[in-house]
């Protein structure tokens, strides 16, 4: 009966808000999976143009060779985006094997690229823009 009622109320929540209590419970998993697909997307789609990595200035100040090398570097930040947020979604996927170290022999690395992905992410969220 008490599963009846969760269940319900679970409903209720996903048609009210758009998301139910249990994805609180991995909301750091829940977040990448909605992520992940989207940043797929947009690498894929033809971009108008990339962000300003240049500390210095933005290429109308300095060229083309540096709005080459920008196009390069975003793309390459892309890439350390997603394969963070594809470890994060793997990783749960995984969650019930007992050593992942036979799966993931490069955990250190993966670790390392989990947590640049995850700082790009954060410092590049507003360039996320086509």
């Amino acid at each position: 009966m008490r599963r009846i009622f969760r269940e319900i109320k679970w409903w209720w929540q996903r048609r009210t808000r758009g998301f139910d209590d249990c994805a609180m419970w991995g909301l750091d998993v829940h977040l990448a999976k909605l992520i992940l697909p989207r940043l797929q997307a947009f690498k894929a789609v033809d971009r108008m143009g990339h962000p300003c990595l240049n500390p210095m200035g933005c290429v109308a100040e300095y060229g083309e060779a540096e709005g080459k090398a920008d196009s390069a570097q975003w793309e390459q930040e892309l890439d350390l985006m997603i394969e963070a947020f594809d470890y994060i979604v793997r990783q749960d996927d995984d969650i019930c094997m007992l050593d992942k170290s036979i799966y993931y022999p490069e955990a250190g690395r993966r670790d390392a690229i989990k947590v640049r992905g995850l700082k790009l992410f954060g410092e590049r969220f507003q360039a996320l823009w086509d």
